[in-house]
Order: structure tokens, then sequence, then C-alpha cells
């Protein structure tokens, strides 16, 4: 199970609860390795699976031939393991899809993102960007989280192995982690006022995520004087965007800048979803945010992009509301209608949770990967041997 890496976000975290609860039904015996440490390693341990870390197999790598000689390097450990199937998680993992390849070994790969692939691979140089735009053709199974994202790496699906399986959220243990901070309790700790209302986002601080749009959208708020606004931000982790974040922030006229907080990474979300009066996901690129469904079973009304699989996920004018991606003027629009009409606040958060029960169910979403694993571990060289000499 090769993993970009090893932080609280989406698509790493989504891989630990469906390799947990592979590993739960006896479908796998895994192993997961990544090229980076990180927290998630130890959740992981802690469940019986071992994790191996140690440098990216491209690690300075440049040019064709060197980039064979690494895939090699890389086929040699995965043997050394005893690997029967590699599973690769988003697109920055082809290079074990095609050690798996070079070992004659079954894989699957589980694109997250939606950028374009045309240019996705470009920082690799044309050899090795070829080479990963060919990966798409050796998988038993190239596993999607949204169709839109399928779909636009339609132009790919020369082997007719692509297919959709919709990220499910695991509700019941959501749910268990939100009642840890009753509603009151998760206010009183972020100090918000009885009559404050909280908008909150929650996402990895970066481009692709468009955090700056709220900060935009609060410096264009129109608001009663008495109406308490507080948006919370959690997510900041160090890099340019982030400082570009903070410089807008601190941009702001005192008033509006006082409405803002910038939180860092947390694996403890549920404290800010269980205070939280709306949800807004302001990205530009997504599949199938875990933080829209995580939104939905905390009963929240949305205002969203509809970018890719979010709008696979949400229904607009039921439980979620649309802006264009760097439309900071609507998106303040939408928010000054959501703070003044409280009827459609209650509305809209009050059809979330049944928005979420039409979408993919956990186990569902873990029955449908399973079955592919189960199909790509029996179209292996081994099995499809032992099968023909019966």
């Amino acid at each position: 199970m090769c993993a970009f890496n090893l932080n609280w976000e989406g698509a790493p975290y989504s891989q630990f609860e469906m390799t947990v609860r592979l590993k739960e039904t006896g479908t796998v015996e895994p192993l997961v390795y990544c090229p980076q440490d990180g927290p998630l390693r130890s959740a992981y341990e802690n469940a019986g699976i071992h994790v191996e870390v140690f440098d990216h197999p491209l690690s300075g790598v440049q040019g064709l031939a060197a980039y064979q000689h690494a895939i090699e390097g890389f086929a040699a450990r995965i043997r050394e393991w005893n690997v029967e199937l590699v599973y690769a998680n988003t697109m920055q993992t082809f290079y074990a899809v095609d050690a798996a390849r070079w070992l004659g070994l079954p894989s699957i790969w589980n694109p997250r993102e939606s950028e374009p692939w045309q240019s996705y691979f470009d920082f690799l140089g044309p050899e090795i960007s070829q080479r990963a735009l060919e990966c798409f053709c050796y998988p038993y199974k190239v596993v999607f989280v949204s169709d839109a994202s399928r779909n636009s790496c339609a132009a790919l699906n020369s082997h007719n192995n692509f297919v959709t399986v919709h990220n499910g959220l695991d509700r019941e243990k959501f749910i268990n982690i939100l009642s840890k901070w009753p509603r009151e309790l998760a206010r009183a700790h972020l100090g918000l006022e009885k009559n404050e209302l909280m908008i909150l986002t929650v996402g990895t601080v970066c481009d692709r995520k468009g955090q700056i749009d709220l900060i935009e959208a609060v410096g264009q708020l129109n608001v009663p004087p008495d109406q308490k606004i507080r948006c919370i931000i959690v997510g900041d982790r160090p890099g340019d965007y982030s400082d570009r974040l903070k410089a807008a922030h601190l941009a702001l006229p005192p008033s509006k800048r006082s409405m803002i907080e910038i939180i860092p990474e947390t694996s403890d979300v549920a404290l800010y979803y269980s205070a939280a009066d709306v949800f807004a996901c302001t990205s530009r690129i997504e599949s199938f945010p875990r933080v829209i469904l995580e939104a939905m079973a905390a009963g929240l009304p949305i205002v969203t992009t509809p970018v890719y699989g979010i709008v696979e996920q949400v229904q607009e004018n039921i439980n979620a509301l649309f802006y264009q991606p760097g439309d900071a003027g609507a998106l303040a629009g939408i928010l000054e209608n959501l703070i003044s009409h409280p009827d459609l606040r209650r509305g809209l958060a009050e059809s979330s949770r049944h928005v979420l029960d039409t979408l993919n169910e956990y186990e569902m979403m873990v029955s449908a990967y399973a079955k592919v694993f189960r199909e790509a571990w029996l179209s292996g060289r081994t099995r499809r041997c032992a099968a023909s000499s019966e």
C-alpha cells in the first residue's frame, strides 16, 4: 500500500481508514510504504500494520536511464517484502504501479486528484512524464473517487480499466468523535458568544483550497453591528500560500480582521465542526472531498464552489449554495444572506444529513474496494498459472 504522505489530511487519511478496514475484514494483509514520515504512521502501527519509510524512489532522478534504474531498485524492495498486489494512492505514487508492472504483479491505482493530466507530470520532464502517463494502462483497475475526475482522464482509458468508487464516510465513527465535543462545550472552548455565528472551513491551507476567498469575502461583508461573526480557517501549514493568506488577513481593517482565526492543522477537527453554524468550501480543484462529507454528517449548511466531484456530493439549494472560485463578492453575498436569514440556515442544515443518506455508505465503499482487490489478486500471474494447470 503505497502512500503519498502520512499527514492528517484527506487522501492519506482515507487510505488509512480503508487499509485498516480491509485488514479487519481479512481482505488484505497490508504493508504500507511512504517516502515521508508523519503522524499517521503511529495510527497504522497501533492498528497492527507495518509501515516502511525511506527516501522517495525517484529522489534526484533525472533522465530515463536513471528512472528505470530507480524503478528496478524499488521493485527489488517490493520483491523482498513478498508482495502479491500493489496499491498506489494518488497520482504521485505512479512509480509503484510501474514497479509492479516490471515485477509482473497486479496493481490498483487510486488517483484522488483532478488537475489536468496533460500537465500534471510536467515537473518530471518529458521522458519520465510519458512513463508516468503510460502507468494508466497497467493496473487491473484505476479507481477514481468521482465521476468528474474519471471523465477528465477519459482519453487515457485505453484499456477500459477505469472505475469510480465514491468515498464513503464512517458516520458512526465520526458521530462518536463529534459526541466528545457537545456543541455548547465546543463553543465555550473556542470562546464563542451565545449569538456569535461561526463560519468554518477545514483543509490544508494551499492555493488549490483557495481559502483566501473567505478572507476577501469577510472584507466585503455588510452585517448589522450587533451581529458577531467568527470565521475559523483550520488547516494552516507553513508555506508561500500560508504567507499570502496571513498577509491578506493582516491587510483587513481591524474590525474585520478580528472576525478571522487561522488555526494550524489538527487531528481534533470535531471541536470545530461541533461549534460551527456554516461550513464553507473554497476549493478550486477537488475530487470528492472528505470535509464535505464531514460537514453534512455534522448537519451544517454548506457554501461551496461547484467544482468536480463536489457537485456529486451536495445538492444546490437543498443543502448547499454555490459560488464560483475566486468570486469573493459572491461568497460575501451568500454569507450575508445566511447570516440574516436563520430559517434558510436551518433548512439547509436539516437537509444535509438527508443528502448524505443518498451517497455511498462507508461499508459499501469498503466492499467495492475489497472486490477490486480480490479480483486484482486473482488476475495475478501466479494465480493465472495455477488456474491454467488445473
